[in-house]
């Protein structure tokens, strides 16, 4: 079924923007020219184009939120997490995915539990059982990227409390998420360009509802063409929005002065953030 998904994005988006959009949701890269990855890497989010743990949070937080309105929140947290183990599974259930999952539904079983949820706990079980389903992951990028993602947009439900709307909001999201997310990025690919930040925190909030779209518009498509087409659509028009930021930053001059990011600036970094959080969190108690 995934194959033929990956076909449909193909057929109707065209093999570059198709490409695109198979890498961003289904972490199929084989469409993805080196010219797309030297771009998306030079503007320091090459990360995004692969299928992390941090699609499943995404996808899971944006069914909960539609469906909440219609069937209730419970309800929409169960259907949520349904579809959130069938897209891990359907991508291949590999690590990335394995600790998406398991974190957005230790957040989500937390609530129809009537819980509170603890981010730092559900990050150290989901290491612990990453660790002992394999000690080598310990030492992987992949998995202190997931780590830095989850933390962020766990961290963020926590701390937000202004009023702007939505798109305040997603802006304000992603330069969190983004804060979290880039100095582990830095240290993989050794340096980051000066504009990653900024495109990185404005990327957000198109990325977030392109794997919604993304994982669905096959499914649609399949039974009902005419919708899935319509989604197709939607899908197309923040690919544009995306490879025009991508292809604008490119052009900035801070583009080519590239940022390094060693071990003892990363804990400064994180000690930081740290701190930011619990100063907000103990003025909002």
């Amino acid at each position: 079924m995934l194959d033929t998904l990956i076909q449909y994005s193909l057929d109707i988006l065209g093999p570059y923007k198709g490409g695109l959009l198979n890498a961003l949701v289904w972490g199929v890269s084989s469409g993805v020219g080196w010219g797309t990855y030297d771009q998306f890497k030079q503007v320091g989010i090459l990360h995004v184009l692969v299928a992390s743990g941090a699609n499943v949070v995404f996808l899971v937080e944006a069914v909960v939120n539609i469906l909440a309105w219609t069937v209730g929140r419970k309800k929409s947290i169960v259907f949520g997490l349904i579809i959130g183990w069938g897209y891990a599974l359907s991508v291949g259930f590999g690590p990335p995915l394995i600790r998406g999952v398991l974190f957005v539904t230790l957040r989500y079983l937390a609530i129809l539990l009537g819980r509170g949820f603890s981010w730092s706990r559900a990050t150290l079980l989901v290491l612990l059982i990453s660790f002992m389903a394999d000690s080598k992951l310990f030492f992987s990028d992949s998995m202190w990227l997931s780590v830095s993602a989850f933390v962020g947009i766990a961290s963020f439900s926590e701390i937000y409390k202004l009023k702007g709307g939505i798109v305040v909001q997603e802006l304000a999201k992603g330069i969190w998420i983004n804060a979290w997310v880039l100095p582990l990025v830095a240290l993989k690919f050794g340096t980051i360009s000066l504009v990653s930040p900024v495109l990185g925190a404005v990327s957000f909030w198109i990325f977030e509802p392109l794997v919604l779209l993304g994982a669905v518009a096959g499914l649609v498509y399949h039974f009902v063409p005419m919708v899935g087409l319509f989604v197709f659509h939607l899908a197309d028009i923040l690919l544009d929005c995306l490879i025009w930021f991508v292809r604008v930053f490119l052009g900035m001059p801070g583009s080519g002065v590239e940022i390094g990011f060693g071990l003892g600036v990363l804990c400064i970094w994180y000690s930081a953030l740290l701190l930011i959080y619990l100063t907000i969190k103990n003025r909002s108690v």
